[in-house]
């Protein structure tokens, strides 16, 4: 994977990650690259990005979240700007963007190879929730697996949606848009 180092990047190893309200990446990084001796750090979760070729469960959520990212840039048609692993009063979202009008959405992206436990879809939500309540932002929670509700479902003011890649657009295009017209 590269890793953002100043104004280049490096390539390194991921060797844990940490989750949570700030996300990070414990990385070696190949010696030679950054100094004699092999380095490793400790690194925000936006800072690093999977090679191509790369395969594993972290290089794979990067990819899918990186692709549900793309997707809304796509799909809404008024966007004024769209970021990752975005963080506000200490906590941290994946996705946060705002409408050329000024209505700010929050996305909590789930890729998982089995549907979401009860527990992850709360903590997803709740993460997104405190956006809502900060922000004022409309809040979403976006998964490649079945969800507790059904996909395009609202549960507590967070709607649950589905999207397994672009034959899934539909689906999450007429959520933004019904969400955001709400809103």
């Amino acid at each position: 994977m590269e890793v953002d180092w100043g104004l280049d990047t490096v390539r390194g190893r991921v060797l844990e990650t940490y989750l949570g309200t700030r996300p990070r990446v414990l990385v070696e990084i190949s010696a030679g690259q950054v100094g004699e001796e092999e380095a490793t750090v400790t690194v925000p979760i936006g800072a690093v990005r999977p090679l191509p070729s790369a395969h594993s469960a972290w290089a794979d959520y990067a990819r899918y979240e990186k692709d549900v990212a793309e997707a809304v840039t796509r799909l809404v048609s008024n966007l004024r700007q769209v970021g990752l692993n975005q963080e506000s009063a200490g906590r941290e979202v994946d996705i946060l963007g705002e409408t050329a009008d000024g209505k700010i959405f929050a996305i909590e992206v789930k890729r998982s190879p089995k549907p979401l436990s009860p527990h992850q879809v709360r903590s997803a939500a709740e993460q997104v929730r405190e956006f809502n309540r900060t922000l004022g932002a409309v809040g979403f929670v976006v998964a490649n697996q079945a969800l507790p509700a059904s996909s395009h479902e609202r549960h507590e003011g967070i709607l649950f949606v589905r999207w397994r890649g672009s034959e899934d657009d539909d689906v999450l295009a007429a959520a933004l848009r019904e969400s955001l017209e709400e809103a």
